[in-house]
């Protein structure tokens, strides 16, 4: 995502990826990574969710998500926020 959207006939699919870490000093019963995904103007567009189960302390943890141009709304893309929740028992 650092280089931004890419728009181009040639464009198939948009790839979400970063590494998420447990920094909370207690084993964890989940963590959910959630990209929102915005168009030009702000508006909301759709959620994607990756989440990752039963994370031990400082254990690390590649993620990806994918937005390919079979949704209707690919093209529309223009921004994304995180939001990351743990949960613990």
């Amino acid at each position: 995502l650092g280089n931004g959207f890419i728009r181009s006939d040639d464009a198939a699919r948009y790839r979400i990826s970063g590494t998420v870490k447990n920094i909370a000093d207690i084993k964890l019963t989940s963590i959910w990574v959630l990209a929102r995904l915005y168009d030009r103007d702000g508006n909301y567009i759709d959620l994607r969710k990756y989440s990752i189960v039963d994370v031990p302390n400082n254990f690390e943890n590649d993620f990806s998500m994918e937005v390919t141009s079979s949704y209707d709304y690919f093209e529309e893309v223009w921004n994304i926020d995180f939001v990351f929740l743990a949960f613990k028992d």
